[in-house]
């Protein structure tokens, strides 16, 4: 409240046309000097500690409030002042002082540390732009800020942060006890790590998920691209699970295998340079697989990937209009075969009229012990299931055993010849 008071003026003083008393002039001037003096010391307080929009007559504008509180404002199309420390190298000391938005431009490795936060018990939050003009120049903060793991391309332990691409990012880092604790947040990128146990895809927005992991001497973990001029990787059919090594620029998987395209859940395992291909319609000598695992390599030409076996559920093409048909294949690589492209070939199969047919010898499976015993029948009555084979030896003679009935077993004499 002002001190100011004009009613201690008496404005009717001296009354025309009489002798008036000269006290009463004494106490108008003196009131009036009493309200001067409160006026100067109240506008000086004013200028000292006003907001104002433009600077006053004779100062310069200073609307430093020191952190005082402003309470319940309604701000209308704030902005912020963005500082420009220019392009850098080395150690930065950013102060927060200087102000809430700031930018730094690389001219190399950067180091940067944090000071002028306000005191304990307030929030402050400080933007960082940062334009890194080489993919060689990375940015270091403190080992000890929270949410680092966070931040793509950082390392947790040294606290180095690498960029892949040069261009603008925006780090944001706050404290609520005076720099005691700095938070970070990588506002520009994807977080490098999921913490919600689903992951949501919008296929509205982009129509290729691919994630991928895996290691080598330099790189500990990475995902395959799918924007042009990388390793785009493409598998027929509504599921992919794939692995894969060694990746050429640029080139495309087509997941065609020597028996035709594929189709439905592939599981492919691959190492080796990936080889473009292309798609072609369903012909009658297709297998169309429903579920087929494959083991692919290179063979250490360039650009060249080849499948060494497989594991097929399939139907032929010629039985897809008539639902008919549906096998389980196994294909596997000759060993020995060092043919610059490799051939495989059916080693087994479980056909559509429900027989089973090995292509190449058959291994009935027996005892490791010098008798080979452990799996033929003890007696002509022994538990077993119809159609279940053994062999093995007896009285210094070498038998073939089969199950003809349940717990009814005979046996046939094998000789030399």
């Amino acid at each position: 409240m002002s001190n100011i008071n004009p009613y201690n003026i008496d404005g009717t003083y001296p009354v025309a046309g009489q002798d008036n008393d000269s006290q009463g002039f004494r106490d108008n001037f003196t009131n009036i000097r009493n309200n001067f003096s409160y006026a100067s010391t109240e506008i000086g307080e004013l200028q000292s500690k006003a907001i104002t929009t433009s600077a006053l007559t004779g100062s310069s504008l200073s609307n430093n409030m020191n952190y005082a509180v402003l309470q319940k404002p309604q701000l209308l199309s704030p902005s912020y002042t963005l500082v420009n420390l220019g392009s850098l190298s080395g150690a930065i000391p950013v102060d927060y002082a200087q102000g809430a938005a700031q930018k730094v431009t690389t001219s190399g490795a950067v180091t940067l540390s944090f000071t002028g936060w306000p005191t304990s018990g307030q929030f402050a939050s400080l933007k960082l732009w940062i334009y890194i003009s080489s993919t060689t120049h990375t940015v270091t903060v403190p080992t000890t800020l929270l949410g680092l793991n966070d931040v793509p391309g950082a390392v947790t332990s040294t606290g180095v942060i690498t960029f892949d691409t040069i261009g603008n990012y925006m780090l944001e880092f706050f404290t609520v006890d005076a720099g005691t604790n700095i938070f970070v947040s990588d506002l520009t990128r994807n977080s490098a790590s999921l913490r919600d146990p689903n992951l949501y895809f919008n296929d509205a927005v982009v129509n290729t998920l691919f994630v991928g992991f895996g290691t080598n001497s330099t790189v500990t973990s990475y995902a395959i691209a799918s924007d042009a001029g990388r390793n785009v990787l493409a598998g027929l059919g509504s599921l992919s699970a794939v692995s894969v090594g060694n990746l050429s620029q640029a080139n495309i998987l087509y997941s065609t295998l020597d028996t035709g395209p594929l189709a439905g859940h592939n599981i492919t395992s691959a190492r080796g340079n990936l080889q473009t291909g292309t798609y072609t319609p369903v012909q009658g000598g297709d297998y169309l697989g429903y579920l087929n695992a494959v083991t692919l390599t290179g063979n250490g030409s360039a650009n060249t990937f080849q499948q060494v076996s497989s594991i097929n559920f399939y139907a032929t093409g010629s039985n897809v209009t008539y639902g008919l048909g549906g096998n389980i294949a196994f294909y596997t690589g000759k060993d020995g075969d060092v043919a610059t492209t490799h051939t495989i070939y059916q080693a087994m199969g479980i056909e559509n009229d429900q027989s089973t047919r090995v292509f190449g010898n058959l291994l009935v499976a027996a005892s490791a012990s010098a008798s080979q015993s452990s799996y033929k029948p003890a007696s002509s009555s022994a538990a077993g299931t119809p159609g279940q084979m053994a062999w093995g030896s007896e009285g210094g003679n070498t038998y073939v055993y089969i199950c003809t009935s349940s717990n009814t077993w005979k046996r046939a004499l094998l000789i030399s010849y």
